[in-house]
């Protein structure tokens, strides 16, 4: 199968750093020199170069996707974990091994440069990685792109033996000092939930069950320790957290050692419920074809690189990059 994937890679500080570069709008620049090739049989690329009067020299990359092909988009982290950046090469290395025939690649969201985890969801191949924290999430299921707007996944743990429930909503997040609990999955990092401060963790044994943004999984409490700093993370075990400073000691304390758990995710979208694939995206552009409020935008354009993604009534995608330094 021919596939192409859509990946982010760490490279530049909270911004989208380029892979293909792509064309520019009418308003960019005079074209200088454009040229287009065609991939596969839905799916083209298109590299112009433009002379703007302010920037100077530009160069973009426009691919465009049409639905029903045997090219389709998914997304990979630069990286083998949510924790640590790492380059596109890396992403489309990672593809690769899972299978994938790599076409094209270009990247998405916007991630912390300390520690190379992304601001928004991570779903692959239907599990759930990382949680979206109110960044709108770029979907997609079967082939075809969806957006879904500010998504919100819950995640309550209820203790089957005391009846008690705790809920949250950071998944696989870097842990910040009084912001609450966070869970923890072997996802996040093959090495340990990289947290630092004092703090407490209940470690939770995966008995049945997936993490998927709407389901259910049955645990059993393995471990529950007081301590300073990171805690190992290993395959088949979520880890429960919070620092000292969030005062949740009430939490920790409601889980024994051989207590069973049920965790309930719930997403409330029937669309993401469904995603195949999602990656967190910034602020929305263009909605109905209409360009949105500039003033509700998180960041500029400027002389930067950027990747923006858009979805045609057709069903067909175009990711287009503008490498605003060069």
């Amino acid at each position: 199968m021919k596939k192409s994937l859509l990946t982010r890679a760490g490279a530049l500080a909270l911004s989208l750093a380029l892979l293909l570069p792509q064309t520019l709008a009418a308003n960019a620049g005079q074209t200088q020199f454009r040229t287009q090739t065609t991939l596969k049989d839905n799916l083209s690329y298109t590299n112009t170069i433009t002379d703007h009067d302010t920037l100077g020299r530009e160069e973009s990359h426009l691919l465009e996707l049409s639905p029903g092909g045997e090219v389709y988009p998914i997304t990979v982290q630069g990286d083998t974990t949510i924790y640590g950046s790492g380059t596109i090469s890396w992403a489309i290395t990672q593809a690769r091994k899972l299978g994938y025939n790599v076409l094209a690649a270009v990247n998405s969201d916007f991630y912390s440069t300390q520690t190379g985890v992304p601001l928004g969801i991570v779903i692959e191949e239907g599990i759930y990685k990382s949680s979206p924290e109110e960044e709108s999430a770029l979907i997609f299921t079967g082939g075809q792109a969806g957006l879904v707007e500010a998504p919100q996944v819950s995640i309550t743990l209820e203790n089957e033996e005391t009846g008690a429930v705790t809920s949250l909503t950071h998944f696989n997040k870097w842990r910040v000092n009084g912001n609450g609990l966070y869970l923890f999955s072997s996802d996040f990092s093959t090495v340990s939930t990289r947290t630092s401060g004092a703090g407490w963790m209940v470690k939770l044994r995966i008995l049945e069950g997936e993490m998927t943004v709407e389901g259910t999984m049955v645990l059993e409490v393995a471990e529950t320790v007081e301590q300073e700093g990171a805690y190992p993370l290993e395959e088949g075990f979520l880890v429960l957290t919070a620092d000292e400073t969030s005062n949740l000691r009430e939490v920790f304390e409601s889980f024994q050692v051989g207590d069973t758990v049920t965790l309930t995710t719930r997403c409330g979208d029937e669309a993401l419920a469904g995603a195949q694939w999602a990656t967190g995206c910034g602020d929305i552009l263009i909605r109905d074809g209409a360009i949105t409020d500039k003033s509700t935008w998180m960041s500029t354009v400027g002389a930067a690189p950027r990747t923006a993604v858009g979805m045609r009534e057709d069903g067909s995608l175009v990711c287009y990059v503008v490498d605003g330094r060069r």
